[in-house]
């Protein structure tokens, strides 16, 4: 259905258009060209978040889309501004986030003079996105924004980014447009299976001796883990999932190995290389889901359902692919599979299960030591985690926090339950806020970082405390960069360390804390955790737990798995 628009300006159909997408937020850090847009978007009651950087605000835009699966909006200045989008975009880029950025861009009228913070835009914000253009004229918002969010959410999710010169939010805009345009049917990521592929999947599948399901994000983009988990249990499959993928499978379950890969569980890798045909669900097969391609072998058979055809044989060759969302390719598969005959796979289940019976076993018992040289075992510290924050959302940094968080925190029902952040360190104390607008006050939500990466965006505990998000942040911390530690130790410049790149002051982040006027605590007695977690959500703020952890441990990370004192 279209109609003639009636007298609006630019931003006030910016905001009609993200009130048609269900928009509640608009994530920001921006000055004058986009306050028109502000303003237009209070008549439908979309709230501007401010935060403290450009970065820390797409963290928390990225965040909530993953949340909800929603399209979520930022915007930024131009020039200096901008230049900043790239950081705060790459992770919803990595992590398949409908993450739309309408963005201010030099003024129309003294564009190529050299205006002040003039910069062409385009080409830097263009790598982290999955579409990413200037808008026309100002007409023309009737059209090329509704096809951003498309872009934003159809097949893999993606970012977009839309610019803007920052002359044209007050001009007036005439034309017609659609009323609704088709957003549900998007976000539904529907794609049907071929049926001659699905039987051609699952003859491969059916004579397997050692199979394994690998799944990805894509299972909890599509809300299949209900159609999965009764696909494994039908057919006895173990399951491992990638980090993006935690919450695809309940990780209590017997057929559980929980999550595998780089950042992953030992045991799980070691299942996965000894697999003779992986199957791969809503996965790019990338180094990190695979340990850098070690799990599965590079010869192993792989029949890989995705949405995305292009990521079909592109690390694994010897491939069968199955293009179709997650659901519609399990319920495909399943149909198939049900009339071939099974292999009797009884001595793997056991294999595997003894397997992961010895790894938990292996944990527990290196668990026992509490501290290690006058600070906590970390590993003692995610076991009272994972004993602890059952029912909350875990929002974890990249590097050390993501594999402590994956591998030894147990997800036991499944749902998107853990975010992470998908290559940027810093990104989980923001990225944790973004979580609680998307959750509200259903659940808490509770943030693993470390001292290096709570430093990239301290200042956000302002945003936190000003907009009453309260958050629970552990800090892991052991004064430095521990991933950086650990490689120099294995290696990485001849057994040598270098404090100089490495070490930080012990600083006191419980004071830090309450300075901003959040919660504070320190721990250094692993008896006191617990308590702290508690005190921290009955506070109703915001709160930093510094956790004074151990460098000499170093997490479940692949290239450090043999020197490991835990082996995990």
């Amino acid at each position: 259905m279209t109609t003639d628009v009636p007298s609006m300006n630019l931003s006030q159909a910016i905001a009609d258009i993200m009130a048609i997408s269900g928009a509640k937020y608009i994530f920001t850090l921006t000055g004058g060209p986009q306050e028109p847009l502000i303003e237009a978007n209070r008549r439908h009651g979309i709230k501007p978040i401010l935060a403290r950087s450009e970065r820390s605000a797409f963290a928390m835009a990225d965040a909530y889309a993953r949340m909800t699966g929603k399209p979520t909006f930022g915007t930024a200045q131009a020039g200096c501004g901008t230049s900043a989008l790239p950081f705060g975009m790459v992770d919803a880029f990595w992590a398949n986030s409908p993450v739309i950025a309408i963005n201010s861009a030099a003024n129309s009228s003294t564009a190529l003079s050299h205006d002040y913070q003039e910069l062409d835009q385009i080409p830097s914000i263009r790598p982290v996105t999955k579409w990413c253009e200037m808008l026309p004229s100002p007409d023309r918002i009737f059209d090329v924004l509704p096809m951003a969010i498309r872009a934003a959410l159809s097949g893999n999710a993606g970012p977009s980014y839309l610019g803007i010169p920052m002359d044209w939010y007050t001009r007036d805009v005439k034309g017609s447009w659609l009323q609704e345009f088709a957003l549900s049917s998007l976000q539904s990521r529907a794609c049907p299976a071929n049926p001659d592929d699905a039987c051609r999947a699952a003859q491969h599948l059916a004579s397997a001796e050692r199979p394994v399901i690998l799944a990805g994000g894509g299972i909890l983009a599509a809300h299949a883990w209900d159609r999965l988990t009764d696909f494994a249990r039908r057919f006895d499959i173990p399951v491992a999932t990638t980090m993006s993928g935690k919450g695809a499978f309940p990780e209590t379950d017997s057929l559980s190995l929980g999550v595998s890969g780089r950042y992953g569980r030992s045991a799980a890798n070691s299942i996965i290389a000894e697999s003779d045909c992986v199957l791969a669900i809503g996965t790019r097969m990338g180094s990190m889901g695979t340990d850098s391609f070690a799990c599965p072998a590079r010869d192993c058979r792989i029949v890989h359902i995705d949405i995305e055809p292009t990521n079909f044989g592109r690390t694994y060759p010897n491939t069968v692919p199955l293009l179709a969302d997650a659901n519609a390719g399990l319920e495909a598969l399943q149909s198939a599979i049900e009339d071939e005959p099974q292999k009797d796979r009884t001595s793997w289940l056991e294999a595997v299960r003894g397997a992961m019976e010895n790894w938990r076993r292996k944990y527990k018992a290196f668990a026992d030591t509490p501290t290690l040289g006058g600070r906590l075992n970390p590993v003692s510290v995610m076991q009272v985690l994972d004993a602890t924050l059952k029912d909350d959302v875990i929002v974890s940094d990249t590097g050390y926090m993501a594999a402590w968080a994956a591998t030894l925190m147990d997800q036991h029902t499944p749902g998107r339950q853990h975010l992470r952040a998908a290559g940027s360190l810093g990104w989980a104390f923001p990225g944790a806020m973004g979580a609680k607008l998307a959750t509200c006050n259903d659940r808490h939500v509770v943030c693993i970082t470390g001292d290096g990466g709570l430093g990239y965006h301290l200042a956000d505990l302002e945003t936190a405390c000003r907009l009453n998000l309260p958050t629970v942040t552990i800090v892991m911390n052991n004064a430095g960069f521990g991933f950086s530690y650990d490689a120099q130790r294995q290696g990485s410049i001849g057994n040598a360390c270098l404090p100089e790149i490495t070490d930080f002051e012990d600083n006191d982040f419980c004071a830090i804390a309450r300075g901003f006027g959040a919660h504070g605590e320190t721990v250094t007695d692993l008896s006191d955790l617990q308590p702290a977690i508690e005190r921290s959500k009955d506070s109703g703020r915001a709160a930093i737990l510094d956790v004074k952890v151990s460098r000499e441990v170093g997490p479940p990370v692949a290239r450090f798995a043999e020197s490991s004192a835990h082996g995990l």
